[in-house]
């Protein structure tokens, strides 16, 4: 136990020391550098988030799908044709556009947390 402590202290120490340094690199570091870097940060974040978001959206389509014609068949709607939007309404899936901005809010969060 002891020695997993003073490892953990010998680590904080050096990311302190890290995080020293790179005040300063940051400080000598001309604005329009890590202005360049920050607006390429920002645009790789927002390709993956593209990519993650589509991902989500077809992969709850699929669940969707699946939920829908297995109630729509159970239901007797299926050869009618009706009932696919009361059902996905009370599953709770909502449009396209509703899952787009909670999709974006949950990206953010795990975004946020270091999840992705």
């Amino acid at each position: 136990m002891t020695s997993i402590k003073a490892e953990t202290t010998k680590n904080e120490e050096a990311r302190d020391k890290y995080l020293e340094a790179k005040e300063f690199l940051d400080k000598l570091t001309p604005k329009e550098v890590l202005e360049q870097k920050r607006k390429e940060l920002q645009e790789k974040i927002e390709e993956v988030k593209a990519r993650w978001i589509e991902h989500e959206i077809a992969n709850r389509d699929e669940t969707s799908s699946a939920i829908s014609s297995e109630t729509m068949q159970r239901s007797g709607f299926n050869n009618l044709g009706l009932g696919a939007h009361k059902e996905r309404r009370q599953l709770g899936l909502g449009t396209k556009k509703t899952v787009r901005v909670d999709l974006e809010k949950l990206f953010q969060e795990k975004l946020d947390k270091g999840d992705l």
